[in-house]
């Protein structure tokens, strides 16, 4: 028992090495970031898509042309591969169990998107790429209560053409003012480090909905088979679910539910992981978590071992706004290997 505890010990390590390694490419180390003009303005509201709303700030006059590597909420600003915007912010007083800590405190989310637009998987950790700082130059840690109150996180990996959003989340003293959002897309490195500036926004801010996941021909269909060394998937079809009894939807959510078989074609057993392996995203690279409730509904799970030769057949169950298009399923069987990941477009 101990050595299998010291194993489990160091399985976070050996996942933080892992991403770390990922992150080498995120951005050669001769890239300095450039802000990039959007070609045109599109309309923000999309099926199935409302945007969160963020504070509205007074636009500066003029940009300080001292500082190059200074920008401003709505901006977006390429490193690389990368294309990184700070969308907006939103202040919440937090709910339930997710409260501050402080009663003179509030929850400052920071909604965030990022772009890959090069032809390899780009690794991105809230951690290692993010850092708030108070007028005063102090830093602020990530608040794990606040982050359970955004929309989803910004953590994993981005594949060719693809977009990942979700909001930072921190606690910040009531009616704070003057931070500044530091951010360096490289892991070893320097070059590519800027920050914006939170009390500013872009005199051409960049729209949303510009920053949209887009089909790149490589995402396969439902009902199309793929491999991943022994195993094979296949989804078998999607479906949606109102609930019933306890298990039902928040008001103008619905269940979705993805039938989903994995068939063990080796000689020796696996073990599937819905969590660790499966990723649902809409088109604007918001996350969906797993939901009890909606796995509940279902006709049963897909997590388990696969003895050699048989399959696993269970349903992923996940909550997502009333008349939601343009869901993806990211497919990771290798949670090593990014490059492994598969697309399965559900519409």
């Amino acid at each position: 028992m101990k050595n299998r505890r010291n194993t489990m010990g160091l399985l976070p390590l050996m996942l933080l090495i892992v991403l770390l390694a990922g992150l080498v490419g995120c951005a050669p180390p001769d890239n300095t970031p450039e802000r990039v003009v959007p070609a045109e303005s599109q309309n923000n509201e999309t099926e199935g898509y409302e945007s969160e709303p963020t504070t509205s700030l007074p636009a500066e006059n003029e940009e300080d042309e001292s500082d190059e590597r200074h920008f401003a909420v709505g901006d977006t600003i390429r490193v690389g591969n990368l294309e990184i915007t700070v969308v907006g912010y939103r202040i919440s007083e937090g709910e339930g169990f997710f409260t501050p800590r402080d009663d003179n405190n509030v929850f400052y989310l920071i909604d965030v998107a990022i772009a890959n637009r090069g032809d390899a998987v780009e690794s991105i950790s809230s951690m290692l790429m993010f850092d708030l700082r108070d007028e005063d130059g102090f830093s602020i840690s990530t608040s794990i209560s606040a982050t359970a109150m955004g929309r989803s996180g910004i953590d994993g990996a981005v594949m060719p053409g693809k977009v990942i959003r979700g909001e930072l989340g921190y606690e910040i003293p009531r009616d704070s003012t003057g931070f500044n959002l530091q951010i360096n897309p490289q892991a070893f490195g320097r070059s590519g480090l800027f920050s914006i500036g939170m009390d500013e926004t872009s005199n051409t801010p960049t729209n949303p909905d510009t920053l949209r996941s887009s089909r790149t021909g490589a995402e396969l269909q439902v009902g199309e088979t793929f491999s991943s060394g022994d195993l094979e998937f296949v989804v078998n079809g999607v479906s949606m679910d109102g609930g019933s009894g306890f298990f039902t939807p928040d008001e103008g959510n619905t269940f979705l539910l993805i039938d989903v078989s994995v068939i063990n074609n080796g000689s020796e057993s696996a073990s599937i992981s819905s969590m660790m392996m499966f990723t649902l995203r809409d088109s604007h690279g918001f996350s969906y978590s797993i939901s009890i409730s909606a796995v509940a509904a279902g006709r049963g799970g897909l997590d388990g071992d696969v003895m050699a030769g048989s399959t696993l057949r269970g349903e992923l169950g996940f909550e997502v706004p009333d008349g939601m298009t343009g869901l993806e399923l990211f497919v990771s069987p290798d949670i090593f290997d990014r490059s492994g990941i598969t697309i399965v477009s559900l519409d």
